[in-house]
Formats: structure tokens, sequence, C-alpha cells
């Protein structure tokens, strides 16, 4: 998120999805449950404009939760 940040002049936050997928074949990916984000800034704690997306993604059903764990933060 602090790369793309640099870069572009809108607020970035870091989101984990938890997906159940699998490849069924090359190039067929089969999706088989959940989606769910978590959204935060862990070095800022919880603001107004997260607090606003958890609440905008949960309205549309989608599950989304707040977290303070660096898990949101991490490179992959």
């Amino acid at each position: 998120a602090k790369t793309i940040a640099a870069e572009i002049n809108n607020p970035v936050y870091p989101v984990v999805v938890y997906v159940a997928t699998a490849m069924q074949k090359p190039w067929h990916v089969k999706h088989y449950g959940r989606g769910d984000l978590l959204i935060g800034q862990p070095e800022l704690g919880r603001s107004n404009a997260v607090s606003a997306l958890v609440q905008l993604f949960n309205q549309a059903q989608i599950k989304t939760e707040f977290s303070e764990s660096s898990k949101c933060g991490r490179s992959f």
C-alpha cells in the first residue's frame, strides 16, 4: 500500500481477502466460497475513512472487518 500511495494522489488501504479456490484444470479456477475482507492501516489505527469503507462493503453484502493486525500491511 505504501508503494502505491507514493505514486497516486488517493488514499490506499491494505486489504486481505480470504477466499477458497482451486485450479480445476489449466486456466480454470473454481470458487468454493468466502470472499471475506480484512481492511486496515495497522500503523494508524481505525480512521473514519476505514470505518466508512467497512460499512460500505458490508452494506453491499461483502463481509468486511477492520483489522489492526499487521497481516493487512504485509507484502506477499
